[in-house]
């Protein structure tokens, strides 16, 4: 089973940010596009505190806790920042 996510972009800074930074990737013979590690997370947290879905955060602190090591750490705190400055 393969479950995807599509998202409309606004015309904010961080959509914009998120659409600059995306990944194109070749899976099964086939071009595909993805959100960045750090996108996936701080999207996840923006559905949070829309939703209060427990799901979205879980699904947050997985993605961290499995590429931590991958990550873009001072884009996420930036936008962790910026977000709760202005949404939280």
């Amino acid at each position: 089973m393969l479950k995807l996510d599509f998202f409309l972009l606004k015309n904010d800074e961080f959509d914009k940010s998120r659409f600059q930074r995306r990944k194109t990737l070749n899976i099964f013979g086939q071009k595909m596009t993805f959100a960045s590690l750090e996108d996936t997370i701080l999207i996840k947290l923006l559905w949070y505190k829309d939703t209060k879905i427990e799901k979205h955060l879980i699904d947050a602190a997985f993605v961290y806790q499995i590429q931590k090591a991958n990550l873009d750490k001072s884009y996420l705190l930036g936008w962790v920042e910026n977000i709760t400055l202005k949404t939280f």
